[in-house]
């Protein structure tokens, strides 16, 4: 589903950030892990819940930004 997809290409770009930060050598950096679940609240409706998890709420809020701004172009 459209929703699942914008999951998924969420967590990658939380992910992608992530090894960005880690590769640059900044200390105490590690892998951090991406949780995400995508549930219908009413799938006649077309509406869905996205829920992902991190340490920073902006980094998330962002990675799905970008997410949508993916799927919109790709549209």
């Amino acid at each position: 589903s459209l929703p699942h997809l914008l999951e998924h290409l969420a967590i990658q770009r939380q992910a992608d950030a992530e090894e960005t930060r880690v590769r640059a050598g900044r200390p105490g950096d590690r892998m951090a892990p991406f949780v995400g679940v995508t549930e219908w609240v009413d799938r006649e409706a077309g509406i869905a819940r996205v829920q992902l998890s991190y340490r920073d709420d902006l980094e998330v809020l962002q990675a799905l930004r970008d997410a949508v701004a993916f799927v919109n172009a790709a549209l």
